[in-house]
C-alpha cells in the first residue's frame, strides 16, 4: 500500500512537470527541477537526502527571500497559512514585479505546483496514516524546491548543477 501511494504520488507530480514544461524558460527550468527531484526520490531515499543535504546553502537562500516576500504581505512564519493576495497588491507592498516574474511560467502548471507544495506533505501522512512519514517530506521539499526556484535564476542555476550530479537518468 505505502509503495502504491508513493508511486501514484510521484506520477501525479510528474502532471506538473509536464505543464511547466510547455512554458518558458523559468518554467522549464523549474519543471527540470521538479523532474529530477522525484526521479531521485523515486529511485532512493538515501540519495535524496544527500541532494537535500547539498542543497541546503542555495535552499536557505532560497525560502529566505520567499520568507521576506511573504511577511512583506502580512503573513506570520510558522502559521502555515497561504495568503491570497492580488498581484498589483503584492507588487505594491514588496516591490517585486510579479507580472514579469511569472509571466511564460506556465499558469496550470504553476497554479497546480502552487496548491499541492504546501498540501501533498499533509495529504501523503494522512494516507499512509503515519505522522512525520519521511516520504511526505521529501515530496513536499521537491515540490517547494521547484516553486522557490521562480524569484532568481542564480538560485535555479546552482539548484540545477547540484541535482544534475544525483539524477539517476544522467549516470
Amino acid at each position: 500500500m505505502k509503495v502504491e501511494i508513493k508511486s501514484k504520488v510521484i506520477n501525479t507530480s510528474r502532471i506538473i512537470v509536464k505543464d511547466l514544461y510547455e512554458g518558458n524558460d523559468v518554467s522549464k527550468r523549474m519543471g527540470r527541477i521538479l523532474a529530477i527531484s522525484l526521479d531521485v526520490l523515486e529511485k532512493s531515499d538515501a540519495r535524496f537526502d544527500r541532494m537535500r543535504e547539498e542543497l541546503k546553502e542555495v535552499y536557505e537562500e532560497m525560502t529566505n527571500a520567499h520568507n521576506k516576500i511573504y511577511q512583506k504581505l502580512g503573513g506570520r512564519m510558522g502559521s502555515g497559512e497561504i495568503l491570497g493576495v492580488d498581484i498589483d497588491v503584492i507588487e505594491k507592498k514588496t516591490e517585486v514585479n510579479f507580472n514579469k516574474l511569472v509571466e511564460g511560467v506556465n499558469p496550470k502548471g504553476f497554479m497546480r505546483l502552487q496548491m499541492t507544495m504546501t498540501s501533498i506533505g499533509g495529504l501523503v501522512q494522512d494516507l499512509m496514516g503515519i505522522e512525520g512519514f519521511p516520504f511526505a517530506e521529501r515530496i513536499q521539499f521537491a515540490h517547494w524546491l521547484s516553486f522557490v526556484s521562480i524569484y532568481d535564476s542564480r538560485h535555479r542555476d546552482r539548484v540545477l548543477k547540484i541535482i544534475g550530479k544525483y539524477d539517476p537518468k544522467a549516470s
